[in-house]
This record gives structure tokens, sequence and C-alpha cells, in this order.
């Protein structure tokens, strides 16, 4: 923020910290840009990306994690397969 950093967009993270961040940013209690983000990567199977995703094996479920995420506050969904 003090070198004009205005947003900042989180492709793969943990959900209830960025969702913490987000409300002290927006509170005025943590000085920071705008934050953007996406939580955990929806993953195939195995993972290309472990410990930072949620492993779908089929369209049902990379549906029902899709709604998820959107419901739990998430701005974009990061997909890789």
């Amino acid at each position: 923020v003090a070198h004009g950093v205005t947003g900042l967009r989180d492709m793969a993270g943990d959900l209830d910290n960025l969702k913490r961040w987000r409300a002290a940013a927006d509170a005025g209690q943590l000085p920071a840009p705008r934050l953007f983000f996406g939580g955990p990567v929806v993953d195939g199977s195995p993972p290309i990306f472990p410990g930072v995703s949620v492993t779908v094996s089929d369209a049902d479920e990379a549906r029902e994690i899709v709604r998820r995420l959107k419901r739990d506050g998430a701005d974009f969904v990061k997909v890789v397969y």
C-alpha cells in the first residue's frame, strides 16, 4: 500500500486465512491492498498442486467444489487437470 499497490490476487491459498485477512483489511484493522482470491486450486487426481488444492475425479465433484468455493467467498476458481 505504501508503494502504490492497490490490489493483490492470490491464486491458490488457504480460504480461511484469506477471508480473515480481507475482513481485517476491509475493517481498517490491516493496511492492505484490495484482496482477490480463489482459495484452493481445483485439481485432478493425482493432484499437480498437493497442499493447496482440492482433488476431484469427475465433473459432478468439480461442480460441487466450485459451488462450495463460491458459497465460501472465493472471487474466482483456478482449475488444473
